[in-house]
């Protein structure tokens, strides 16, 4: 990797989001339709309302996820869902420079 540049960087990251975009309009697939969506959107709601107890009869909830998806909703109300599909295209493109930062190291 001594020879990418951050040129270089960036056409990974600007590739991986546009191949991550372009997968999201056409795979069909609802990113809130898992069996925990739910529970998750109802520990954000009563977050939003001060209530902090995530705790449920048979799970005990790993805290991060509700809490940014409080924070979403508080920030972009009703239009939270197409702000947290934009933050996972770009979570995925970052996630795509540390794989190629990783894969480097290793091989």
């Amino acid at each position: 990797m001594k020879n990418i540049t951050p040129k270089g960087f960036a056409l990974v990251f600007l590739l991986s989001v546009f191949v991550r975009y372009i997968f999201s309009i056409f795979s069909g697939v609802d990113n809130f339709a898992g069996p925990d969506n739910f529970r998750y959107l109802e520990q954000s709601d009563r977050i939003l309302e001060g209530n902090f107890n995530l705790e449920e009869k048979l799970f005990i909830t790993a805290p991060l996820f509700p809490y940014i998806l409080a924070l979403f909703k508080w920030f972009f109300g009703s239009n939270y869902v197409y702000a947290l599909e934009a933050f996972q295209i770009i979570l995925s493109g970052v996630s795509t420079i540390f794989l190629m930062l990783s894969a480097n190291v290793i091989f």
